[in-house]
């Protein structure tokens, strides 16, 4: 070997010398029993970028590509190319979309703004939520498959629920929407007496007392919070009329023989009533349980 870059192969017999090649040629195989020679046919690479791929017969040299483009695919037994420029995304949030004929950039919209599609054909939009919130008061509600505005409501009305898959109205607030409850129990005995059934927590309970149905009776209207207890006692002949500030029912049908009660305790579905008694009465009373 008398030249740098001089190799030794296997020739038909012995070992023989295989001479440098030239600048920028390449070292290439020709198959078992057959010495590699220098070839030429894989392309130069001249501008940083450049790739090789696969020709018809022989790799190719692919020049990069202009600044910005992608490299495409063409399908096979096609060379890729680059042929799609995609718009330079120059802001943090920027997105691409497809335009006319290639992708677009899709700038990053305003603070608090969603990306609102516009239809086939048409490169979506930035939008305010609150372009269509008119008037102060108004408010966002998810709607049949998008959000929509729901009008800010009269004075004095309130937004109630009309249960999924319906939208919120306002409407004049009543008792019926709140809560309402109407009971009727009796008492003749003394001790705790629970009444339940009621589904919601009382704020106040209103009582119609009497000691008996007939045409002369015994009462008392009285009002409950479970610490505040009140009632106006009334005898049937007009001979008594008290104001109770301790019971909210107090029944006198003389002297020997009186009922009163006043609540302890007010739960989640009702009230406990603690019963005072003397000599016997038969207690009927109705009770109006507010929210």
């Amino acid at each position: 070997m008398n030249t740098k870059g001089d190799l030794f192969v296997r020739g038909t017999l012995v070992p023989e010398r295989l001479t440098a090649g030239p600048d920028g040629h390449y070292f290439q195989g020709k198959g078992a029993g057959e010495i590699p020679g220098y070839t030429n046919k894989m392309p130069p690479l001249t501008t940083k970028g450049d790739l090789i791929a696969r020709g018809t017969s022989a790799p190719e040299r692919l020049p990069a590509g202009p600044d910005g483009y992608f490299l495409q695919g063409k399908g096979a037994g096609n060379i890729p190319e680059y042929s799609i420029q995609i718009a330079p995304m120059i802001a943090a949030g920027d997105m691409i979309t497809r335009g006319v004929t290639v992708p677009a950039r899709l700038g990053i919209g305003p603070l608090g703004n969603v990306l609102a599609s516009r239809g086939v054909a048409l490169t979506p939009k930035w939008k305010s939520l609150f372009d269509l919130l008119t008037t102060k008061g108004d408010i966002w509600v998810q709607g049949l498959d998008q959000p929509q505005k729901l009008a800010a409501g009269a004075l004095n009305t309130y937004l109630k629920a009309k249960g999924a898959g319906e939208l919120p109205i306002y409407e004049k607030l009543s008792l019926s929407d709140t809560g309402v409850h109407i009971g009727y129990a009796n008492r003749d005995s003394a001790g705790d007496q629970v009444i339940t059934g009621v589904d919601f927590k009382s704020s106040v309970i209103i009582f119609l007392s009497s000691d008996g149905i007939a045409s002369e009776i015994n009462y008392s209207v009285g009002f409950d919070d479970g610490s505040t207890h009140m009632c106006l006692r009334i005898m049937h002949d007009g001979s008594m009329k008290n104001l109770m500030l301790t019971d909210s029912i107090n029944i006198e049908s003389d002297a020997s023989n009186r009922i009163s009660g006043y609540i302890t305790t007010v739960s989640a579905d009702g009230f406990t009533i603690s019963w005072t008694l003397v000599g016997s009465v038969s207690n009927h009373f109705i009770y109006l349980c507010l929210p």
